[in-house]
């Protein structure tokens, strides 16, 4: 059953359907990049660097992590798509604002769940 709210026409969706799709490859190629450049093993050096490189090493680590975060989003969000449950509230099960969508597609509330959080 595609619960799909009415108002976003099917080329809205094949657009919203395209963004999740560029935004998820952009977060796969960022988080291989953070890893490749920024998660090797700390170089012998001196204790200030080390530690300066530490702090680097925790706020890419953290990088990653929101990222991983903003992916699993957005590849559940295209699996919701293909599944039909798109656009449904995932606590009330009412339609999620098209506007809302378009601007949050990965948005798993309507707003009156969302502000009761």
């Amino acid at each position: 059953m595609n619960t799909t709210p009415q108002s976003l026409r099917s080329n809205e969706m094949t657009i919203l359907e395209h963004r999740l799709e560029n935004e998820a490859e952009r977060l796969r190629d960022h988080i291989a990049s953070l890893k490749m450049f920024g998660l090797k093993e700390r170089l012998p050096g001196a204790a200030d660097v080390a530690a300066e490189r530490d702090e680097q090493l925790v706020r890419r680590r953290l990088t990653v992590r929101r990222a991983r975060r903003a992916l699993r989003r957005t590849e559940a969000a295209l699996r919701r798509m293909r599944d039909g449950t798109f656009g449904t509230c995932q606590r009330c099960g009412k339609p999620i604002d098209p506007d809302r969508l378009r601007v949050v597609p990965t948005a798993t509330t309507c707003v009156a769940c969302a502000d009761g959080d």
